[in-house]
């Protein structure tokens, strides 16, 4: 099928809405809530299996208290650290730990309460055209089930990877391969005993130049299990085009540093000499210019 071409039959129809958008992110959540409240009949369609990749899939689960605008927080983050945040005094801390599960639970509660219809484990393969003058007709997605299709008038595309351009053909402008870019990996570690001082709840600590990390150093976050729970966020400088064998490159460099890390910190660090390495991001943050780009 050509990816910009007339419906044809033998598709199965799986739904007629207003508006799809495809990109779970806060983002796409945010403008699907926008929308349905403006009575629009709105769906998302989610590549993972599970909502709100800019805190989930990247392993950064905590909003910076900094970054409140007169001191409040947009409908969606503030509904978010209701029903999500950890049980923590956030008087004594610069940012506020979030549950990952209940991150994610709460964020389709939000979805379900507006009616919007949600579509896990989906990609994209093919946009559909029409003679009329919006020019969509609706698209294609594909998942274990087969190919559906979903009629639509409007689509709207919060992937962090421009997929509804790319299937349209339309330029997208990607950094060449041997560029570089800077990248974000979370661990999770589980013990760690540091030093009970609220004014290094939010802080950064200095790591070996031959660990090769942005900076020479790794920002320590405390999780929502409390003080011996802790992410480790480092930065990478990598290659950033978005290609299978860049995306390749980069997943190997991340997990060796991280490893190196790991092994660094439990040997070297008197904090973390009982603790427990329990996880790490399932995608990297990024990318980021170079400059500045540490730490974000």
């Amino acid at each position: 099928m050509d990816k910009t071409t007339q419906w044809e039959a033998g598709i199965p129809v799986l739904a007629n809405k207003d508006v799809v958008i495809i990109g779970g992110s806060l983002a796409g959540i945010a403008c699907a809530v926008e929308l349905a409240k403006a009575g629009q009949q709105v769906m998302i369609i989610e590549p993972r299996t599970y909502l709100g990749r800019e805190l989930t899939a990247s392993l950064r689960p905590w909003l910076d208290l900094s970054s409140r605008e007169d001191g409040k927080w947009p409908e969606l983050i503030q509904f978010v650290v209701e029903q999500s945040a950890a049980q923590a005094d956030a008087a004594d801390m610069a940012h506020i730990p979030l549950q990952p599960d209940r991150l994610k639970r709460s964020l389709e509660d939000k979805l379900m309460a507006y009616g919007i219809e949600l579509i896990y484990a989906s990609l994209p393969v093919a946009i559909i055209s029409n003679d009329q003058e919006s020019g969509l007709e609706g698209i294609v997605i594909a998942n274990k089930m087969g190919s559906q299709f979903i009629r639509c008038s409007k689509l709207i595309d919060t992937t962090e990877t421009a997929i509804v351009s790319r299937l349209r053909g339309e330029p997208v402008v990607d950094l060449a391969f041997n560029e570089k870019a800077a990248f974000a990996r979370t661990l999770e570690f589980t013990g760690v005993e540091w030093p009970d001082k609220a004014a290094e709840e939010l802080m950064t600590y200095a790591v070996p130049d031959d660990l090769g990390l942005l900076g020479g150093q790794v920002r320590l976050m405390e999780g929502y299990r409390g003080k011996q729970h802790r992410y480790v966020e480092y930065w990478l400088e990598l290659a950033s085009a978005n290609e299978i064998a860049a995306a390749g490159e980069r997943e190997l460099e991340a997990r060796r540093s991280g490893m190196a890390l790991a092994a660094y910190l439990v040997k070297h660090v008197p904090a973390f000499r009982k603790a427990v390495l329990c996880g790490s991001s399932f995608e990297l943050h990024g990318p980021f210019p170079l400059r500045g780009a540490e730490m974000q």
